[in-house]
């Protein structure tokens, strides 16, 4: 599993290719894996170019293939989305190598891990269970805002979690 460490609160999460292509991608680069980003396109015959001469992430800057460029200067490589400017069989291929959305129970905790690491920083919880705590607090409050049935929805969660839980 492909995961970077967070500097705040030191949890591992999952990184996602376009971070190789930002300048404050991988924590601002405290846990870059833009190298292993530019390997593999590397391997899949492309000539990569890495900036790393400013403050923060070293950014993939440009992509060549033989003397097909991918990226320009225009495409303001490390401050926009790579997928606002790199061609759709690229984003393809880091899409296959790179799977953007969860599909394991792994994946999926992991995925939670990273809310519940930002939203410990930014409520300022002291720990996990604190975080996790006004986390499920502020989601009710938001359920009320909107109308929906939050205690339904609790116990719908701890059946589906339950149901995870037993043996196959």
């Amino acid at each position: 599993m492909r995961t970077c460490t967070c500097p705040t609160c030191s949890t591992a999460r999952r990184w996602q290719w376009e971070e190789a292509f930002l300048r404050d991608g991988f924590f601002r680069g405290e846990d870059s894996h833009t190298a292993t980003v530019a390997v593999f396109l590397s391997s899949q015959g492309y000539d990569v170019t890495i900036n790393d001469h400013f403050e923060g992430n070293p950014f993939i800057a440009r992509i060549f293939k033989g003397t097909k460029q991918f990226m320009s200067p225009s495409d303001s490589p490390g401050e926009t989305e790579p997928r606002d400017y790199l061609p759709d069989h690229i984003n393809q291929l880091l899409d296959t190598e790179y799977p953007e959305h969860p599909s394991t129970d792994v994946d999926r905790a992991d995925t939670a891990g990273q809310l519940i690491c930002w939203y410990s920083s930014a409520m300022g919880a002291v720990d996990d269970r604190e975080a996790i705590t006004a986390l499920v607090t502020d989601l009710g409050r938001y359920c009320d805002l909107h109308s929906l049935p939050f205690h339904e929805l609790i116990v719908t969660a701890v059946v589906h979690h339950t149901e995870r839980k037993q043996p196959k």
